[in-house]
This record gives C-alpha cells, sequence and structure tokens, in this order.
C-alpha cells in the first residue's frame, strides 16, 4: 500500500508540473498586462513527463493487481488472485 502511495504521489505531481497546476492566475486583477513562463507542448520534455506519469500509474495498477485476493462477491461471483510469477 505505501509503494501505490508513493507511485500515486509522483504521478500527481508530475501532472501538476505538467499542466502547471501550481501557478495560480487571478481572476480579476487591476493589472493589463501578466507575465509567464510555461513549457511549449512540442518541447521534448513533454514526452518524457507524460511518459513519466503513464509508467507511474502502470506500476500502480501492477502494485494492486499482484496484492489482490480471490474474492467472493454477490451471488457467489468470485474474483481469483492472479498468480504473478517471474521466470527467467
Amino acid at each position: 500500500m505505501v509503494v501505490q502511495a508513493v507511485i500515486l504521489v509522483m504521478a500527481v505531481v508530475i501532472l501538476s508540473l505538467l499542466f502547471q497546476l501550481h501557478k495560480k492566475i487571478a481572476h480579476f486583477s487591476e493589472d493589463v498586462l501578466e507575465k509567464r513562463v510555461q513549457l511549449r507542448e512540442e518541447h521534448p520534455i513533454m514526452n518524457q513527463l507524460f511518459m513519466a506519469a503513464a509508467e507511474a500509474a502502470e506500476e500502480a495498477i501492477l502494485n494492486s493487481l499482484s496484492q489482490a485476493v480471490t474474492t467472493k462477491g454477490r451471488l457467489g461471483r468470485m474474483v481469483n488472485q492472479v498468480n504473478f510469477s517471474i521466470e527467467e
């Protein structure tokens, strides 16, 4: 669970950097001009940020699946544990 939480936090941080949510823009302002810095969408780092977010999400999903146990649900429906084995 700790690993999943860390991965989720990393994904949120990456996405906030990606979409620059940390930069607040006032809805109303007396200023006529505003100055801000943003990443251009064609910059190579954007691909790296998207890949990092995708990898973090994939890792979180795989960690969740590997920790799941067999569950019996409503009307006797059963979902079996996924057996992850690493073969070399």
